[in-house]
């Protein structure tokens, strides 16, 4: 982990360098220095830090949940991409909850150039309660951040995006606790408020535990 992030910082250093020098044309395309092992060091970082907050939440009487997973890119980008997503849980009546989500996402193209997104979505969760299988639905807004404008030819416009999500899923065993299994259809993109405005559309299936 030690050596991976002293490489990482090493190869940013070298490419702002070239990018000064005219070696580089853009340089954001320092990120594109990261190995496609990188993503489960960035994840299992974002997945602790997350973590952390889960003795905060049950202290304060709430409920919690992670999860994780992997996904596939809808648009016409061949990448390898990762999520996970904490869940401060608030119930609304007995089939309604509303979940604020901070996420994380890591998106490697076969190319090589990579970006990292971040941010939080409000969640609205419709499901049943006290069965075996609990079946629910997922719709929310949020807002995003990422580390990169374009790669591979994909101009997005901007870092700052909306975040459009929605997904269904089950949830396992009678108690409140437990593994749920979901899938999430996510959507980034500026409303075109920063044209070329080529958002990037992600389906996530992930695995969950709720504290």
């Amino acid at each position: 982990m030690r050596e991976t992030s002293a490489t990482y910082m090493i190869c940013l250093t070298v490419t702002a360098l070239s990018s000064r020098s005219g070696i580089y044309s853009d340089g954001d395309r320092a990120l594109s220095c990261m190995k496609r092992n990188d993503i489960y060091y960035i994840l299992v970082f974002a997945l602790v830090i997350m973590g952390t907050f889960v003795p905060l939440v049950k202290a304060a009487a709430g409920e919690y949940e992670i999860a994780g997973g992997g996904g596939i890119s809808v648009n016409s980008v061949h990448a390898t991409q990762g999520m996970i997503l904490g869940a401060w849980i608030t119930s609304l009546d007995k089939a309604f909850e509303l979940r604020i989500e901070p996420n994380a996402e890591y998106i490697v193209t076969t190319s090589g150039q990579s970006m990292f997104l971040g941010g939080v979505s409000p969640v609205f969760r419709l499901g049943m309660h006290g069965q075996s299988l609990n079946p629910f639905l997922d719709v929310g807004l949020g807002l995003s951040i990422g580390s990169r404008k374009a790669f591979t030819g994909w101009n997005m416009g901007s870092v700052f995006f909306f975040s459009p999500t929605a997904g269904a899923g089950i949830k396992f065993g009678r108690s409140e606790k437990g593994v749920s299994l979901f899938a999430r259809f996510l959507h980034h993109s500026n409303a075109d408020l920063f044209p070329p405005n080529q958002s990037l559309n992600s389906v996530y299936l992930l695995l969950g535990y709720r504290f």
